[in-house]
């Protein structure tokens, strides 16, 4: 049992037990729901949640761990803190202090909806906590709520800082189709060259560079893909693949970065029409040209993967310092070599979204760039995602 200085769960049906029972989750926000697991006895191992509710409005699924104690990642593995899932919110809540070591990279392998990292003490981040090509499936239309209320934030790699009582309200993560101001552009798509050996790179993913609104609140939005590169190899003497289009760069969805565009792929003189082309493995191309987000790219063929979200809080008074560095990262394209002379690469996956929450504005490097994309026959390269959501809230 717990002794009587130690806290007790507070919420609902629940209210003093000693061990979240792993039900529905439903609460204001994301940083209410860490709040409320911090309450509990810890975990041995990652549990499988049920619903997670934010503002009344159902975001997805959870898991969660939750360690006792001062805790140092002196070696990662993903199992320790993370269920084989895919797609789930994921919740690590730390009892003390939080340390990621020089040299140690915190990164799920599944990909997740989103990862909300909380300590009841400081974080200190020496080494790399991660949602490069880590982005989930969309759930439905969600706008989940990272915290309810207005805090002072700063955006972007700027130092302007945007004070509480300006308009934004109620951070969320969602859709860069979401925003009534700043919204991102995905990359555009190209004709392929025919006969021309010259291939033509699509549009780049536009970036997140100013902050995002869906009517009063502050979006959070992952990037944008980029649009695929239009070069067909050795076509036959027929132009009928004339007017055939790249694919188009991938909008973001509220869990993951808008894929790159799929680029054409012939075999030697044999004509591939679009719809049966290798696609980009983050973005979906057709004769129309367009692309979906997709987050079940795979890096280094083709076309990356989605980049995902990433919450990392701890408690007021408390802080978030250290040398490394934050990261989501859109997955790059790098076509096999047996593919180089023959096909024109997809391109980049967007940049994934990062908020932070402490006492300080964090100076810990955050990371949310766009995925590039390698050459192809006669160096055609793809286009690059759009930078993705950085934001740093002050307690």
């Amino acid at each position: 049992m717990l002794s009587a200085t130690r806290a007790r769960l507070t919420t609902g049906e629940y209210e003093g037990q000693e061990v979240w029972p792993g039900g529905d989750l439903s609460v204001a926000s994301a940083l209410d729901a860490a709040i409320i697991l911090a309450q509990s006895l810890p975990n041995a191992t990652p549990t499988v949640g049920a619903k997670l509710k934010t503002n009344n409005s159902h975001v997805g699924n959870y898991d969660w761990k939750v360690i006792d104690g001062d805790h140092t990642v002196s070696s990662f593995v993903s199992t320790n803190y993370f269920t084989t899932r895919h797609n789930r919110w994921a919740f690590v809540v730390v009892k003390g202090n939080l340390t990621i070591p020089n040299g140690v990279t915190f990164k799920p392998i599944p990909k997740k909806a989103a990862v909300v990292i909380y300590a009841t003490g400081n974080i200190v981040i020496d080494g790399e906590i991660s949602m490069s090509e880590k982005g989930g499936i969309q759930f439905h239309n969600t706008k989940p709520r990272l915290f309810a209320g207005k805090k002072s934030f700063k955006f972007g790699d700027s130092q302007t800082e945007y004070s509480a009582s300006s308009i934004y309200d109620n951070p969320i993560f969602g859709r860069t189709d979401y925003a009534t101001t700043n919204p991102a552009t995905r990359g555009s798509a190209v004709p392929n060259q025919y006969p021309s050996t010259v291939g033509v790179v699509g549009g780049d993913g536009s970036d997140i560079t100013a902050p995002c609104r869906f009517n009063d609140q502050l979006l959070l939005c992952c990037g944008v893909g980029g649009g695929g590169s239009g070069r067909w190899q050795n076509p036959p003497a027929s132009a009928a693949n004339i007017g055939n289009y790249s694919g188009q760069g991938g909008e973001s969805n509220t869990y993951c970065s808008g894929g790159g565009g799929g680029g054409f792929y012939a075999n030697g003189s044999t004509h591939t029409p679009p719809t049966s082309a290798i696609r980009s493995e983050a973005g979906t191309i057709n004769a129309a040209g367009t692309s979906v987000s997709n987050p079940n790219g795979t890096a280094g063929v083709y076309s990356g993967g989605g980049a995902g979200c990433l919450f990392i809080a701890c408690a007021t008074s408390k802080e978030i310092t250290g040398s490394g560095s934050v990261t989501a990262v859109g997955g790059s394209v790098l076509l096999p070599t047996v593919q180089l002379n023959s096909s024109s690469p997809g391109g980049g996956a967007g940049g994934g979204s990062i908020a932070f929450l402490s006492t300080n504005y964090t100076t810990v490097t955050a990371d949310t760039s766009g995925g590039t994309s390698g050459n192809g026959f006669n160096t055609t390269a793809g286009a690059k995602g759009g930078k993705g959501s950085i934001a740093r809230f002050k307690w």
